[in-house]
């Protein structure tokens, strides 16, 4: 047989172990019977990761470029956070009809495991592996803890797609000086994701160093050309990307969310359950329970995931034993650095850029130990199946024991119950059984007298590791709260009633205008499925300028930044930014609103004071004199001028009237002292009376004294309701405050208060709670004058807004988008500075007379990067040219 032809066997070997595992493991996705989306612990796949993608599709397929979004909370830089762009298999859903799109998901998470499989077999091919540590490794790699669990996180999956292709180019860099793999991988990860080519950039050049010292005799001037080489093909590749990778990193930067602000000793150690957690998932990514019922560090997905076969524990010991001292050395000092990062949490802060401890690069870890775990195989196999047998029954005891001190530690250091103690040690004796059975085949093998013999026993070697990996995995996926395939079909969630009364409504209105809801077809992005531009939002980047706006209006955000639940029931808010439909499950008209129309149960409410799509002021307020009012009085002046801060106020000021604080006159407020009583099933839980029933604009303060509580809950009702997480919201208590103000909405028949604050005896650490109540939440002749000289849209997309305004005198124009640094005005085609108003939305100050307005978005950096990218294209041709032209010349 033909060298080719025995590559080509031996692959078609690997791809039907891989597929037949695939199968196994991904059947109820692949025949359809379920739909590769978790309603547990996974639950971003539903809440977060599909909206996301049908979002995109949609957008794609109605021909947008995708720069900016309106239905994403109330607008968003989408082509920064859209984390699905940069992906290049979302593409292939395009193939799918958007009602079939989340059938998709089991079967891309399927090709994704055969595209890493060929990837990684052209890797260690590469390497000169025989067959046995080539299927074993591209096995225990197609299947590994990672990929299984954080791959359900569908983007998560593509950083171990590319990484062999990573470490496969930087070989062929180092070897043959070719470079064109190495520079298309870094392209593939820096537009896929900047957090994992980031991280997975300190693993490559622990990867490039101990590669090269393993495989080069040592100089400085090699040492030097060869990673000048791969920091200029990386660079390369990273300017290549940069029409995506610029405009994301400068997006990131600009949040809130990534602060950079934590600190830590490097030495600082974490506390026993994390240890207990990171050995335990070392035997399987499920020894310590599945998606809910998991008991350790964090959660299922964000405790360490280190998993990729109990084999690497005994036979990764081996690779010290072979090889010179040097190459001792190098395994010794690589695998320490490794252990390190593993043990000391100053990693996890220092691959988080300092801003949180999170455990998402673990990938690394696993890479290596698959890589050293090929190197040990192809050794075994070159030695003629041996192995040092006394250093592998050293290492199964010390499985054995590991596997006994994390139990001890769990039972009785961490409190486990008795279920969870059963559980976890049914889970770590299934590992030691099988790692019990890969040293008895090794020892049979080791003492086996014919080729034969050897043959056969290695096949039942790699059939048990295909049993386990299989098992694992199969556990991971399946054993879980999973969608069935008939969710999209019986009109509930997404695609409940809501669709058709959004239809209903966009059929008659056609103009741009925010839809709230008082209920959640399923999360905070129902809008993107239901396309309706709301409020809501789930997104791990929320735009920075809706971030400063809540956090100015006191209006809960949570999820450290990510979650935006609304304006708290604030109809005032609401109006200002243009909401004009409320849609309820219930007939209780909302205050300011009026019946429009009943659908399939779904009752639709018309804003009565709604304001048209960029509305005017002729007043301003400064943001020093507006920072000392209270949060209803906020409210009220926003009706009256607009909010600059004040050192922008480079407009013409003598076009305005400033407002002064105290010439307005507020709303006077009522403040009752409702009667608190203790519930005597809960201490944590006081519940509050008022004399009578109140209607209003309401928000209740309540007064402590030296209490820090997170997540404590207020309710409110009626006299004839039940307390509900509907009429819910949650808030903080801090110490540094005794006074907390939590702003409710509008109330109708306001009569009873609850308020949960965990882990506290709440009757002896409340000392008082008022509700402050203004009765009239408009002033009709505000709404009046702000609409009197409004814009008139012709045209209204994501990127592009235009339209005619006349105007009688001098205003400053308002449009409720928020604000970023990529929107570019012309006015009668001039461009015209836009300005930040009322903290976090778009202003342009216009004179009297008729205007043409036109607004459109790119994203900052964006044409940067398109530049930049270009270059990089055009220095890859040279290359490739010259390259051509050289190969000629030794022709």
């Amino acid at each position: 047989m033909t060298h080719s032809k025995h590559k080509y066997k031996n692959f078609l070997i690997v791809l039907g172990v891989v597929l037949l595992a695939a199968i196994i493991v991904y059947w109820n996705f692949i025949t359809l019977k379920k739909l590769y989306i978790f309603n547990d612990t996974g639950s971003d796949t539903f809440d977060s990761y599909w909206p996301f993608l049908y979002d995109l599709n949609l957008k794609i397929k109605q021909g947008e470029i995708p720069f900016w979004s309106h239905n994403m909370g109330m607008g968003i830089n989408y082509y920064a956070t859209q984390i699905f762009l940069g992906d290049i298999f979302t593409y292939m859903f395009l193939l799918v009809g958007l009602d079939k799109l989340a059938y998709a998901f089991g079967l891309m998470a399927v090709f994704k495991i055969l595209m890493t499989s060929f990837i990684f077999y052209k890797y260690v091919s590469y390497l000169k592996f025989t067959v046995i540590p080539i299927i074993i490794t591209t096995l225990i790699y197609a299947f590994n803890g990672y990929l299984v669990l954080w791959g359900q996180h569908y983007q998560f999956m593509n950083v171990i797609v590319f990484a062999p292709l990573v470490l496969l180019g930087f070989e062929r860099l180092m070897k043959q000086k070719k470079w064109g793999i190495f520079t298309l991988s870094i392209f593939f990860l820096a537009i896929n994701s900047y957090y994992f080519l980031y991280v997975f950039s300190f693993f490559l050049f622990l990867y490039g160093i101990s590669r090269y010292l393993l495989v080069n005799k040592f100089s400085i001037k090699g040492a030097i050309v060869l990673f000048s080489k791969s920091a200029f093909f990386y660079l390369l590749g990273l300017i290549t990307a940069s029409f995506m990778f610029l405009p994301t990193i400068y997006y990131v930067l600009s949040s809130p969310r990534v602060s950079g602000s934590l600190k830590m000793n490097i030495f600082q150690l974490a506390d026993i359950q994390y240890y207990v957690s990171l050995i335990m998932r070392a035997f399987s990514n499920n020894s310590m329970g599945i998606a809910n019922s998991f008991h350790g560090y964090i959660n299922y997905y964000e405790s360490p995931i280190v998993f990729s076969s109990i084999i690497c524990f005994i036979l990764i010991p081996q690779i010290f034993l072979h090889g010179s001292r040097k190459e001792k050395k190098i395994y010794l000092i690589t695998y320490g650095l490794l252990l390190s990062m593993l043990l000391l949490p100053y990693f996890a802060l220092l691959f988080n850029v300092f801003s949180k401890i999170d455990y998402r690069w673990t990938f690394g870890n696993i890479i290596f130990n698959i890589v050293i775990l090929g190197h040990v195989l192809q050794n075994w196999v070159k030695n003629k199946f041996t192995l040092n047998m006394r250093i592998m029954y050293i290492s199964f005891g010390f499985v054995i024991a590991l596997g006994i001190i994390s139990l001890s530690a769990g039972k009785y250091l961490l409190s486990w119950s008795v279920e969870q103690f059963v559980y976890s040690k049914t889970s770590i004796l299934t590992a030691i059984i099988f790692c019990a059975l890969y040293v008895l085949i090794f020892s049979i093998i080791q003492f086996a007298k014919t080729d034969r013999n050897k043959r056969i026993l290695t096949f039942v070697l790699t059939s048990l590791i295909f049993i386990e990996v299989v098992n694992v995995s199969y556990v991971s996926v399946n054993d879980r709260m999973l969608l069935d395939s008939s969710y999209i079909t019986q009109k509930q969630g997404y695609y409940d009633a809501t669709q058709e009364a959004v239809r209903s409504i966009q059929s008659k209105d056609k103009e741009f205008y925010r839809i709230s809801k008082t209920y959640n077809s399923r999360f905070l992005n129902d809008a993107l499925i239901q396309e309706f531009n709301g409020f809501k939002e789930y997104n791990s980047l929320v735009q920075p300028s809706t971030i400063q706006f809540l956090q100015k209006m006191n209006v809960t955000i949570g999820g450290n930044y990510s979650l935006v639940s609304g304006l708290d029931n604030r109809v005032r808010l609401e109006t200002l930014l243009n909401n004009k439909y409320y849609i309820t499950n219930n007939d209780e008209t909302p205050y300011g609103y009026e019946f429009f129309q009943n659908v399939n149960g779904l009752y639709v409410y018309k804003n009565k004071f709604a304001l048209p799509f960029g509305y005017t002021y002729d007043h301003y307020i400064e943001a020093s004199d507006f920072d000392q009012l209270d949060n209803m009085q906020k409210e009220e002046a926003l009706f009256k001028g607009f909010i600059i801060e004040n050192d922008d106020l480079e407009f013409d000021k003598s076009e305005y009237k400033k407002l002064e604080i105290d010439s307005i006159k507020f709303t006077p407020d009522e403040t009752f002292n409702p009667e608190l009583h203790a519930v005597v099933e809960d201490s944590s839980i006081i519940e509050a009376d008022i004399v009578e029933t109140v209607n209003g604009q309401a928000s209740v303060e309540i007064i402590t004294k030296d209490l820090i509580v997170e997540n404590a809950t207020l309710y409110w009702k009626s006299d004839f309701e039940e307390f509900s997480e509907t009429k819910s919201v949650k808030f903080d208590v801090n110490k540094e405050q005794n006074s907390t103000e939590i702003p409710i909405g509008f109330v109708q028949n306001l009569r009873s208060l609850k308020i949960a604050l965990p882990g506290t005896d709440s009757f002896s650490e409340i000392i008082e709670v008022k509700l402050n109540l203004k009765p009239a939440p408009y002033n009709e002749g505000d709404i009046l004058k702000l609409g009197k000289d409004s814009f008139i849209a012709t045209s209204i997309s994501n990127n592009k807004i235009q339209g005619n305004i006349q105007l009688e005198k001098a205003r400053m124009l308002f449009f409720s988008i928020p604000y970023d640094k990529g929107w570019i005005a012309k006015i009668d085609g001039v461009k015209q500075e836009i300005f930040e108003l009322n903290y976090g939305f778009i202003g342009i100050a216009l004179k009297e007379g008729s205007h043409i307005v036109e607004l459109n978005y790119v994203p900052p950096m964006f044409n940067v990067g398109i530049i930049l990218s270009l270059i990089g294209v055009i220095i890859i041709c040279i290359l490739i040219i010259r390259e051509f032209y050289k190969r000629r010349t030794v022709k």
